[in-house]
């Protein structure tokens, strides 16, 4: 798996973590504390300052204590990756 993660310093400071996730035929349950939020489909976890959520074999992490909810929703929508038709 490669991973990355990008820090954000100034007034608002942010983390961004990237991991893609090889293909596993396994099962795996993962325990997460937060709401459910779905994000153009795909489940996100809210937690206190954390988003979590994949999508398209990515494993993505938004973190700040400087931005609220929705901008930190708007920034993880941002990053998923749409398939073209």
């Amino acid at each position: 798996n490669r991973r990355a993660m990008m820090k954000f310093g100034g007034e608002v400071a942010y983390t961004i973590a990237e991991e893609f996730q090889a293909v596993n035929f396994d099962e795996q349950t993962l325990y997460l504390d937060g709401d459910i939020f779905i994000m153009g489909g795909v489940a996100t976890i809210i937690n206190n300052d954390v988003i979590f959520f994949f999508d398209n074999g990515v494993e993505y992490t938004v973190a700040s204590t400087a931005l609220d909810t929705l901008e930190m929703v708007r920034m993880a929508d941002s990053l998923r990756i749409i398939r073209e038709k």
